[in-house]
């Protein structure tokens, strides 16, 4: 009778080698030197539409507060600070209206006093520069349609991306990439001298 230990077979220990994992550790690396970049331009452009997309939506939203509370004007208050983030804020005391802080703004940068402040902060958007055609850093909003000032704002990263949000005298907003810069995903090109 044959013992059970001969009968087994000797096996080999599976594993790596050194060889093995030092290829592996060069592909990885490859991989990882590819992927940052793309990852970095993905969301640098998401950024900046995102951006893009806050501000046109409280451009509607100041339209709906002006319908809403049947109020001549609403504005759209750009604020640049030459130090500290920039901010935009719907506003029926524009004038009173100068500073990004939230705290003690409360009945400068709201609807009749309201105690809501409502747009967007540049804090939240790191990186992200904010410019502006509109007269005296205001666009007006009123409770008619297709009253709008022509002009635009503009979302800068860097020297090669840009959002825009253009505004005509029909009433009309839209968002866009200016010419000459990347384009970004779900932006059309803004065409002509717009937003240069």
């Amino acid at each position: 009778m044959k013992r059970l230990k001969d009968s087994v077979s000797p096996r080999r220990v599976a594993g790596l080698t050194l060889l093995e994992m030092l290829i592996a550790v060069a592909v990885l690396a490859i991989l990882v030197s590819v992927a940052v970049p793309s990852y970095q331009e993905i969301s640098q452009n998401l950024r900046l539409r995102a951006a893009g997309f806050q501000l046109f939506e409280t451009v509607h939203q100041g339209r709906s507060e002006a319908i809403k509370r049947d109020l001549e004007e609403v504005t759209l208050k750009f604020i640049t600070p030459s130090t500290g983030d920039w901010c935009i804020r719907l506003t029926d005391s524009p004038d009173e209206c100068t500073d990004c802080s939230l705290s003690g703004q409360t009945n400068k940068c709201d609807l009749q006093g309201d105690g809501i402040v409502r747009g967007v902060d540049g804090g939240r958007f790191p990186n992200v520069s904010l410019s502006t055609t509109f007269s005296n850093n205001k666009l007006t909003l009123t409770n008619r349609r297709n009253t709008l000032s022509a002009g635009n704002g503009k979302f800068s990263l860097g020297s090669d991306k840009a959002a825009c949000l253009v505004t005509s005298n029909l009433g009309r907003a839209r968002l866009c990439t200016p010419n000459g810069k990347d384009s970004i995903w779900g932006l059309e090109q803004c065409g002509g001298t717009v937003c240069n």
